[in-house]
């Protein structure tokens, strides 16, 4: 599951509150559950490891680097934070209070790709992409154009609040451009 909140780490609205109880239910129904969301300057990163893969994730025509930081809760649940200390250790999680960082179709196009990037690598992807609210809505966009060993995860987009749809100017495209891949080929998203 890939959000901007989840509680307790990160909770604005209703939305935190979700991806808290949604990932525990489906563990105790036999579900592996795996939740992102980015390393905000808020989050208490105590009990979060290091995974061992850092990546230099294509966004636009740069790469941005990026770690990530898990636990496992009692539950059994993996919360994963996504950690690029330009884009996302700020305080507040959309923006200063009473507004919105000018960055932040830069900065959720960076988690989508990096959890993306992160299960197309995995030596076992992940069945399912689950993307919450407009902050993940690329994810079934990356994930449907960038190249899986073996299967290719499925993906589901909910929607919880159609009043906030991250509406942005058309410049902010170009974090979709044409990236070179290490063969060679081109691919488009």
């Amino acid at each position: 599951m890939v959000a901007a909140e989840a509680a307790p780490e990160a909770k604005v609205g209703g939305l935190g509150d979700v991806l808290r109880a949604l990932p525990a239910a489906l563990a105790d129904i036999g579900f592996l559950v795996r939740r992102f969301i980015p390393a905000y300057g808020s989050v208490d990163r105590s009990g979060f490891v290091e995974e061992d893969l850092n990546l230099a994730v294509p966004l636009g025509p740069a790469r941005v680097p990026v770690r990530f930081l898990s636990k496992i809760d009692p539950q059994g649940v993996a919360t994963t934070l996504v950690v690029c200390e330009e884009l996302f250790a700020r305080e507040g999680v959309y923006g200063p209070p009473g507004g919105e960082y000018p960055d932040n179709a830069r900065r959720f196009a960076l988690l989508g790709r990096a959890v993306c990037e992160k299960a197309r690598r995995a030596a076992d992807p992940p069945d399912v992409l689950h993307a919450h609210d407009w902050h993940a809505a690329l994810v079934p966009l990356f994930a449907r154009c960038l190249a899986f060993r073996g299967r290719r995860p499925g993906s589901v987009l909910t929607v919880h609040n159609l009043c906030y749809q991250g509406g942005f100017e058309v410049a902010a495209l170009v974090l979709l451009a044409v990236q070179q891949t290490p063969t060679g080929v081109v691919s488009r998203l």
